[in-house]
Order: C-alpha cells, then sequence, then structure tokens
C-alpha cells in the first residue's frame, strides 16, 4: 500500500494520504473531476482507501466545478461506508464555498452507508472524525 497518492493536472492537484487512522483527501486548484475519480479509483485499487476509513476532504482551495457523473462513477467503485450493522463512516468537507453544503447533502444521498458533514474550517471536522475513532 503506498503512503500517499498525488495526482497534478493544469495548476490543480490531488493529495491521498493517511495520518493517525484518518484518510486526508485535498483537491485544490482548478482539476478536472475526471483525475479526481482516477485517483480515488487507483487509490482504492492500492489499498490505501478503505471503505469506511473516517475521511477529511479539503476543498478550500479548490477552483474547479463540481461534475456528476464523475462523483456517481466514485459512488459506483465500491461499497462505500459501514457494513450492514455497522456504525456509520464519517466524511467530512472542508470548505468556504457558501453553496458547498448543499452539495454535501446531494453527496450524502449517493453515498448512504456513511455520514458527511460540511464545515468551514479543518478544526472542527477533524475532531468531529476522531469522534468516531474513539467510538
Amino acid at each position: 500500500m503506498p503512503a500517499a497518492l498525488t495526482r497534478q493536472q493544469y495548476d490543480g492537484e490531488i493529495n491521498i494520504r493517511r495520518d493517525d487512522g484518518l484518510l486526508h483527501i485535498t483537491i485544490s486548484g482548478d482539476l478536472d473531476c475526471r483525475v479526481v475519480y482516477e485517483t480515488i479509483r487507483d487509490g482504492h485499487a492500492s489499498g490505501l482507501i478503505g471503505l469506511n476509513i473516517p475521511t477529511l476532504v479539503d476543498m478550500r482551495n479548490y477552483t474547479g466545478s463540481i461534475e456528476w457523473r464523475e462523483i456517481m462513477r466514485i459512488a459506483a467503485l465500491a461499497p462505500w461506508g459501514a457494513p450492514a450493522g455497522g456504525a456509520a463512516g464519517r466524511v467530512a468537507y472542508v470548505s468556504q464555498a457558501r453553496l458547498f453544503a448543499s452539495i454535501v447533502k446531494v453527496v450524502e444521498i449517493l453515498f448512504q452507508r456513511s455520514r458527511h458533514r460540511h464545515f468551514n474550517e479543518p478544526d472542527p471536522a477533524l475532531l468531529w472524525l476522531r469522534e468516531a475513532l474513539s467510538a
């Protein structure tokens, strides 16, 4: 399993890494969502991304668009989240974009076996994710 996975395109980048039981995904710049899908696909295939790891998705510096076709492809990759009867996984999204909270509500419909929350800053998001580790 790789320690991290990074891809760049144009002025954008996605970085995926594990740290202290959490998965960190940072997406920045103007990155095509197809590259996001391919990186998550490869991270899952390599074992870096598990199905039910508390995850921080930091999109504070992302300037690209959300492409629903690629989000749906990510959803179709694997049965993300908790196994039947298990505690729901947690995914925290950090973005200061005003409409991002609404986007997270739609994402939660696609990934029903996980809990998804929007945060404006990373510290409260990390606190919420770490609660899942101590439960």
